[in-house]
């Protein structure tokens, strides 16, 4: 099954919550399981859809935007077999 598990954070400054992220977690039917945090930028990121996708090991094809503010679209996938420590 597919689960995930929302972050907020509270404002120190104000009674507002924000979303940062999410951990998303897949379980396949050989009992493997595939976990990832996705963060959220300016309120966007990886829909839950796009990362059960990307937990089973499909790309997804994302809108993205540079540091500079320059738009472009890209495949993004997971590589699981070089996961950080």
């Amino acid at each position: 099954p597919f689960e995930a598990t929302l972050n907020f954070r509270k404002s120190d400054s104000t009674d507002m919550y924000f979303f940062n992220n999410y951990n998303a977690s897949l379980e396949k039917n050989n009992g493997e399981k595939n976990e990832q945090t996705f963060y959220l930028n300016k309120g966007k990121g990886v829909t839950a859809k796009e990362a059960y996708n990307l937990l089973d090991g499909r790309a997804v094809h994302k809108d993205l935007t540079t540091k500079e503010g320059q738009p472009y679209k890209a495949w993004i996938q997971l590589d699981f077999e070089n996961k950080d420590k």
